[in-house]
């Protein structure tokens, strides 16, 4: 104990020290929310709503070329935003190649897709379930007949019939008793197996490629992460996922949360009764344990993980639901589409934003430093403009419950954090600029 009380305060500040000067959290928040918010700059660009709905665009003439203009520039303002956050403050990003890769080769092409999707289903989608193609199912026979026994079990029939035939008419009392006696009947009796197996093994294959025919069908619709695709495909590829990931999340939080305040309490309870049993000098101990406890829900930030994505399966199911009552003309239009991306990336980013704490942003700090002091100018009263609304979020805004880590609120309605604006330069090719979104967020985090 005498020991324990020099020490704990040293290595206390000692860790406290190594936090504040290398920010770990700060980084690992900065990389995580910009990755996501790529991320879900890339599925509305891939399904056309949004921002990214051609029919904002027809004035331009262009309508692709300029949603491919808008989306560029958002994801390049959003890396650079990345770049320039904690993370350039004493550390850096480690690239594993993707600026080395050129989309007009093949092979490179193959390996930025192969990097893109174990990226993305590990990482980005925080280990989310996909919806995979169903392996081909195996004959097994164990309980039934094989097909030597079936091609026997023929070749028997037969034989029975040919007795029955026999046997009416009065020709032989049993047959089947002599035939059996021939040398050639059990040689006849095999090749007839044979020649069965061998029937029914080509019945079964031609079967087989009618079942793998009619299991590629579906398999067209599978999402590849590049190319765009239509809103069934959103939904069954990234909102039915989410939902189900969430649905495993969500009480995981719970359960956590829960934990850690019994074991709080439990031990608030045992100082009590140490207090009693007159040991003041173990006291401090559960104290101590209880204050730990404590400290593990508020750095997780637990209380606020679990009710976004409660939130989020509400707002999920209420969307599936909805859904499944529409029928399939209501389901492709604009507003329907604009609902559906529009919930699921705002859910997706607002449980993102609570696992980081309220950490991340797209914006640095130094930006947020000087808005800070153009606001204490206008706010001074020297004749500038008067100060934005108290219910605009900020850059920190939860998209969800408008909490920016300041104690002021927000709207439900604003839930993306900012729009950039439309760049001036053109990108050729439209399938494949969703994958160089993807590989900025592939180099974004760690």
């Amino acid at each position: 104990m005498q020991y324990s009380v020099v020490v704990l305060p040293i290595v206390t500040v000692l860790i406290a020290t190594m936090q504040a000067r290398f920010r770990p959290g700060e980084k690992f928040a900065a990389c995580l929310v910009a990755a996501s918010e790529i991320t879900a700059e890339i599925y509305k660009y891939r399904t056309r709503a949004l921002d990214y709905d051609e029919a904002n665009f027809r004035k331009e003439g262009n309508a692709a070329n300029a949603a491919r203009q808008l989306f560029t520039a958002t994801v390049s303002e959003k890396y650079a935003n990345a770049l320039v956050s904690e993370v350039s403050k004493g550390g850096a990003l480690r690239m594993k190649g993707p600026t080395n890769l050129s989309l007009n080769d093949e092979e490179d092409t193959m390996k930025l897709d192969e990097a893109v999707l174990s990226h993305m289903r590990n990482k980005l989608l925080d280990n989310c379930p996909r919806k995979r193609k169903p392996p081909t199912p195996k004959l097994v026979y164990e309980t039934e007949e094989t097909p030597s026994s079936q091609g026997i079990g023929h070749c028997r029939s037969i034989c029975s019939n040919v007795e029955y035939f026999f046997t009416c008419c009065g020709v032989l009392p049993r047959p089947s008793s002599c035939f059996c006696r021939l040398p050639g009947v059990k040689r006849a009796e095999q090749s007839v197996a044979k020649a069965a197996e061998k029937v029914l093994e080509e019945a079964r294959t031609a079967f087989d490629d009618d079942d793998d025919d009619e299991e590629d069908k579906p398999s067209d619709r599978y999402d590849d992460m590049v190319t765009s695709f239509s809103l069934e495909d959103y939904v069954d590829y990234r909102t039915r996922p989410m939902a189900h990931h969430f649905e495993n999340v969500a009480p995981k939080l719970s359960k956590v949360l829960q934990l850690l305040e019994l074991l709080a309490i439990l031990s608030t309870s045992s100082a009590a009764i140490l207090g009693i049993f007159r040991l003041p000098d173990w006291v401090a101990l559960p104290i101590a344990i209880s204050t730990f406890f404590s400290a593990l829900i508020a750095y997780f930030n637990l209380y606020q993980r679990t009710a976004v994505c409660n939130a989020a399966v509400k707002d999920l199911h209420g969307l599936l639901t909805k859904w499944e009552g529409l029928s399939l003309v209501n389901r492709r239009t604009r507003q329907m589409k604009a609902e559906a991306v529009d919930i699921t990336e705002s859910s997706y980013i607002a449980v993102i934003i609570a696992k980081c704490g309220g950490l991340g942003s797209s914006k640095s700090n130094d930006d947020g430093d000087d808005g800070d002091e153009e606001d204490g100018k206008k706010g001074g009263g020297d004749g500038g403009e008067a100060p934005a609304p108290a219910h605009a979020p900020s850059w920190n805004a939860c998209p969800k419950c408008g909490y920016d880590g300041s104690g002021g609120g927000g709207t439900v309605g604003q839930q993306m954090m900012g729009n950039a604006a439309i760049a001036t330069a053109a990108v050729g090719g439209s399938s494949r600029v969703a994958s160089n979104g993807i590989s900025a967020a592939v180099a974004t985090v760690p």
